[in-house]
């Protein structure tokens, strides 16, 4: 509070704008504080176990002990999202959100279905809850008429050679099959 008072010139400070200043640290501190206070009521990200058990009883979702809140929050973010018009760029969109990874959708349109590969994640997005979420919402907003396969990405021989390790350096790594197939710098 004196940094505020100093900046002051000694001539115009006086009891009144000490006072007048005072008060006015005074109530922009009270703001800030209810604005914390009520963010949680606000911004979805940050809603409490009461804000979210709210929203998913509006919204006919299911209670579900296994699911973190965090993962409680994606659902209820993931259903207000699926109200939009289905196109490429929300699937990109919604796999971001649910996968927090990146896809490429590929539309094959004379055989009526679309491919959706996993350019960032190799093998299965590791985690399962949110990516059966994200294949719900595939679901829930398709057309009926349309169909769609789902390509994950796994290391080829290539990328493999690429990283120039020997397999003794392979095996100081002390990783599965599984692993090495998923494996990235």
């Amino acid at each position: 509070m004196n940094s505020k008072i100093k900046v002051i010139s000694k001539v115009a400070r006086n009891n009144l704008q000490l006072d007048l200043i005072k008060s006015l640290i005074i109530e922009s501190q009270k703001i800030k504080n209810n604005i914390e206070k009520y963010r949680e009521f606000i911004f979805l990200n940050f809603f409490n176990e009461e804000q979210v058990l709210k929203y998913e009883k509006f919204m006919n979702l299911e209670y579900d002990l296994s699911l973190s809140l965090q993962d409680r929050r994606d659902r209820i973010l993931y259903r207000l999202l699926s109200k939009q018009i289905f196109s490429p760029a929300n699937l990109k969109e919604q796999a971001r959100i649910f996968t927090n990874g990146e896809i490429e959708v590929t539309e094959v349109f004379n055989e009526y279905y679309f491919i959706i590969k996993f350019t960032s994640i190799y093998g299965i997005p590791p985690n399962l809850n949110n990516f059966i979420n994200f294949i719900n919402f595939i679901e829930l907003n398709k057309p009926a008429h349309l169909g769609y396969k789902i390509v994950y990405s796994y290391m080829t021989w290539d990328e493999f050679d690429r990283y120039n390790k020997t397999w003794d350096t392979w095996d100081l790594l002390n990783l599965n099959w599984d692993d090495i197939e998923k494996y990235k710098e």
